[in-house]
């Protein structure tokens, strides 16, 4: 489904809250709430979303985005208390103005599918884990982040295979 404006939705306690998938493009989230489910908003195969103001508190994970969920935007997004935050297994994102707190694991864990996102204004403090994971992910672009009282690292680059966290820039940040 394309083209659509959602606002003023309330979806608590599913297995999903939002599901894209398979070509929901040039869609508009705005003032959204997705609690207590098994993911907040989950997106795959869907591409330039727009999804703002929006709570996912309290999820497995709060936001989900796997191959190939590119070129969306989310802004003034609050997505607390969930497993993980956001679970990024695609690229070309962009997300600013984040704030990503008390989460089990991390407040963002991008796999080595999740390259060339932007990641803007994004605070991500008193995570079980990491602050921020990167896994292999490469290219990507951080700037303004705070993410400290994490129980491990604010970021941590780790490898799983022979092939790193490559070419990812960090400015004007605090670990």
């Amino acid at each position: 489904s394309n083209y659509n404006n959602l606002q003023n939705i309330t979806a608590n306690n599913n297995n999903i809250g939002f599901y894209l998938i398979y070509k929901a493009d040039y869609n508009n989230f705005s003032s959204i709430t997705a609690n207590n489910n098994n993911y907040g908003f989950y997106l795959q195969n869907s591409q330039y979303n727009t999804l703002q103001d929006i709570i996912a508190n309290n999820n497995n994970i709060g936001f989900y985005f796997y191959t190939p969920a590119r070129y969306n935007t989310l802004r003034d997004i609050t997505s607390n208390y969930n497993n993980y935050g956001f679970y990024l297994g695609t690229s070309d994102n962009t997300f600013r103005d984040i704030t990503s707190n008390y989460n089990v694991n991390s407040s963002f864990y991008l796999n080595g599918l999740a390259d060339n996102n932007v990641l803007q204004n994004i605070t991500a403090n008193y995570n079980g884990q990491n602050g921020l994971h990167f896994s292999n992910a490469d290219n990507n672009v951080l700037q303004n982040i705070t993410a400290n009282y994490n129980g491990q690292n604010g970021l941590y680059l780790s490898v799983l295979s022979w092939y790193g966290s490559n070419n990812n820039t960090v400015s004007s940040s605090t670990f």
